[in-house]
């Protein structure tokens, strides 16, 4: 069936502008002004869906209004464990409550009605270490709406995050953070970057890439380290007690590792 060329959603004109291309037409409340948007690479449903945003933020005049996003709390959690636990972007939006041990220190990444693990590595119990243990335990305590799956993470309305809203959500609050900072370069920082500071952070702290592989959901790069070597937990804690150092990695090295040369070194204390 053909798709329309244009629609409306709610008080949102919407229209086609080429192969997965949107413009999205309305005016704002507050200044009366038109305002548009334009959209690529996003599928008919999604872009229904932005549209119903905007349309009921609005009509109820709450919140932030249309061509404004409102900050969202639950971008800093999954930040850290974005960051500071190797976790993937939908892997940390789709944690819940029975997904943490905060007791054992330990987050698991299993399966959700909200997210499949990208594969069979991807499946895992990691511990992590007391900055994130303390982020979730506030995230706990100060949400407001639970969803029935009990997701942590939520977006404005109390609903879990979609691919689309969480990386729009994402890049304008960065940018906010950017100018307030006068850091320009936060700017262009996808959310993605985080699992990859974390990966560089633990090798730049010491930590074995064999750990850190199956720390952050991959595969094993040799037929050892995948089929013969048995990787527990304690042995996933060594990653998650060297990240514990992160804020000062300088010291952190010199405290595994006797003064020499550069060559008896780790990584961090080369770079």
């Amino acid at each position: 069936m053909r798709t329309k060329p244009f629609f409306k959603v709610g008080r949102v004109m919407v229209s086609r502008t080429g192969d997965k291309g949107w413009l999205l037409r309305y005016r704002d409340p507050q200044t009366q002004k038109d305002v548009r948007r334009r959209f690529r690479n996003t599928t008919e449903k999604e872009i229904q869906d932005v549209a119903a945003t905007i349309s009921h933020e609005a009509l109820s005049m709450k919140g932030n209004l249309p061509g404004r996003i409102k900050h969202a709390p639950g971008l800093a959690v999954m930040a850290r464990l974005q960051g500071l636990a190797g976790l993937r972007m939908l892997e940390a939006a789709a944690i819940r409550r029975e997904d943490m041990d905060l007791e054992a220190g330990t987050v698991s990444i299993p399966e959700t009605p909200l997210h499949k693990p990208k594969n069979a590595f991807s499946f895992r119990t990691i511990p992590v270490f007391r900055e994130v243990l303390d982020a979730l335990r506030g995230a706990i305590a100060t949400q407001k709406i639970i969803p029935a799956g009990g997701e942590l993470s939520v977006n404005h309305y109390g609903a879990p995050w979609n691919l689309y809203s969480l990386s729009e959500e994402w890049t304008v609050s960065m940018r906010r953070a950017a100018a307030a900072l006068a850091i320009p370069r936060l700017a262009a920082i996808p959310a993605r970057k985080l699992r990859a500071a974390f990966a560089t952070m633990a090798i730049r702290l010491g930590c074995q890439e064999d750990l850190v592989r199956p720390y952050v959901g991959h595969a094993a790069n040799s037929i050892l380290t995948g089929h013969y070597r048995k990787i527990t937990l304690a042995d996933l804690k060594t990653v998650s007690a060297r990240m514990d150092g992160w804020r000062n990695p300088v010291s952190e090295v010199s405290e595994w590792h006797n003064p020499g040369t550069s060559s008896e070194m780790p990584l961090a204390s080369q770079l």
